[in-house]
């Protein structure tokens, strides 16, 4: 897996792992306003575009904060 820092992330139920978050629902990674992995940031994150069409629909159709999914 990437190299994340094991307090950032946890495993499910699913077998998934993913990024905690902080209560209202952002990264965990999140600091002073940027990412503080961001040079070692999961593959994920390289390839999810904040706020996308995509992460609103799911936002909005749920009513959650969508979790971030790492590989297994």
């Amino acid at each position: 897996m990437d190299q994340i820092p094991e307090d950032m992330y946890q495993e499910e139920e699913d077998g998934f792992f993913y990024m905690l978050q902080h209560v209202d629902g952002a990264c965990i990674a999140l600091q002073d306003g940027g990412c503080g992995i961001y040079e070692d940031r999961p593959t994920v994150c390289r390839e999810f575009r904040q706020g996308q069409s995509e992460c609103q629909e799911v936002i909005s159709v749920r009513q959650l904060t969508s979790k971030l999914r790492l590989k297994k």
